[in-house]
């Protein structure tokens, strides 16, 4: 239905909208086409900023097709926001297009979260990995107790709250144990001291 849709889409006349393609693959195996589908410039300049700043529906834009009634062709289900395309269920009934709108960008903003937390995390194990392997005679601390730290602290620096860059800072003649351990972002476990 998306690919359908940006196919039909009519080229602006201003032609100062983004340029876009869409990806697609076939068959499968060793005979996995992937088909890349230059799109027209059906965006003007504005309609662009419009879409960073709040959804907007593709039967909103000037450049979509109209039934032979005049009617929208594809009946508000596909969104653009920020770059990204979104597709409700069904139809939003015009007391809906606030909330469609709202859950949108609630949906888009706790993807981007979401991934930011991944990106930290990922950096974080890497870091591990990398003491581990730079460090090996270092009393390593057991995985399982730096998840629970991991859990308990949240992830985050006690002290400043920041989230990349963590290490685990073991007190000094405490064990491997998780009272003994806390996160600390680099420069607040440099900051310590004499460490």
């Amino acid at each position: 239905m998306v690919v359908g849709a940006l196919t039909s889409m009519n080229e602006n006349p201003s032609k100062d909208g983004p340029s876009w393609s869409v990806e697609f693959s076939t068959g499968s195996g060793v005979s996995t086409r992937s088909i890349r589908l230059p799109l027209g410039r059906f965006l003007s300049a504005d309609e662009h900023r419009r879409s960073l700043e709040s959804p907007v529906s593709i039967e909103d834009l000037t450049t979509s097709p109209k039934r032979a009634d005049g009617s929208a062709s594809f009946d508000g289900r596909i969104w653009l926001f920020r770059d990204a395309l979104y597709v409700t269920d069904r139809s939003p009934r015009p007391s809906e297009l606030d909330e469609v709108s709202l859950r949108i960008k609630a949906r888009h903003f706790q993807d981007d979260l979401a991934l930011k937390r991944l990106r930290e995390q990922v950096a974080t194990f890497e870091a591990i990995g990398h003491l581990n392997s730079i460090e090996p005679d270092r009393h390593s601390i057991p995985e399982d107790v730096k998840l629970l730290v991991w859990s308990r602290d949240g992830g985050a620096c006690v002290r400043c709250h920041a989230m990349g860059n963590l290490h685990f800072d073991l007190a000094s003649g405490g064990g491997d144990h998780a009272e003994n351990i806390q996160l600390l972002c680099c420069s607040c476990y440099l900051s310590k001291g004499g460490r």
